[in-house]
């Protein structure tokens, strides 16, 4: 896990590791308040914002759906002909070095909280943390598979009102399939093995849930290493990586990486 911030630091850094059907504006939006409270200016990395950027996806689909399995392709075919799964992190650690003079100097002057959204590869993982070692954490973002697909059909209904529900919920668990293990292909996305690597779990049921584990990550985070688990996490976390199939082991659980216990 990362170190212990201290007021001196300039720069920290977040890679958030999240299974679709969260939503990912909020989870953004409360790591911004939390970041603000203590005086650090968020730098959102969007990984996927190079897809749009560079034409590997359209400007606008039928329904969310196509939308979605556009976007999966996407990392995919970009992983495959670059022949390397961290090819996304890679280019956020690019965006973050040479993202404009002016951009640099301007972050130069504040302490900034770079955030990545987010990573859905092993690979991805392993090239960050061996990148930035103990300067990254690794949050992982909870939500039940039950929530996720309701929020997945919520969205879905939107563009595509003529589906009935039944319709829309199998598509839903179909691309919650498909982002959690893509086991067929060599580049695919696979959250499954990556999200058991978190150091911290943020609570995504509700925004409350969402800014109470939040507040509990910048406590320790920037402070406060010795902060327990309550009941409600240390059991949300041990379900969830059942669900996992692996042992996530959250920051205050945990020892730092690099260090005994």
């Amino acid at each position: 896990m990362g170190e212990i911030m201290t007021s001196n630091d300039k720069e920290a850094f977040i890679a958030l590791i999240a299974p679709i059907g969260i939503d990912m504006n909020q989870v953004i939006s409360v790591i911004t308040e939390k970041a603000a409270q203590i005086r650090y200016h968020p730098n959102v990395i969007k990984l996927t914002e190079f897809f749009s950027e560079n034409g590997l996806v359209e400007k606008s689909y039928k329904n969310e759906v196509e939308r979605y399995e556009a976007y999966i392709k996407a990392g995919d075919d970009l992983c495959e002909k670059a022949g390397r799964g961290d090819i996304l992190s890679l280019i956020g650690v690019a965006k973050m070095l040479y993202g404009g003079h002016e951009r640099r100097r301007d972050l130069s002057k504040t302490r900034t909280l770079n955030i990545i959204r987010q990573i859905k590869r092993l690979d991805e993982y392993n090239t960050l943390e061996r990148i930035y070692g103990r300067n990254i954490i690794f949050v992982g973002c909870y939500s039940s598979i039950e929530s996720r697909k309701n929020y997945l059909v919520d969205r879905m209904r939107f563009s595509n009102r003529t589906s009935n529900t039944s319709k829309l919920e199998s598509d839903a668990l179909k691309i919650i399939s498909i982002d959690e293990d893509e086991a067929d292909k060599d580049y695919g996305q696979k959250i499954i093995d990556c999200y058991p690597k978190s150091d911290f779990i943020l609570d995504c049921t509700s925004r409350r849930t969402l800014e109470d584990s939040c507040e509990r990550l910048f406590k320790i985070y920037f402070g406060h290493p010795f902060v327990s688990p309550t009941m409600d996490e240390y059991s949300s976390y041990i379900a969830n990586a059942a669900a996992y199939r692996s042992l996530a082991r959250p920051i205050h659980e945990t020892a730092p990486r690099g260090r005994s216990a």
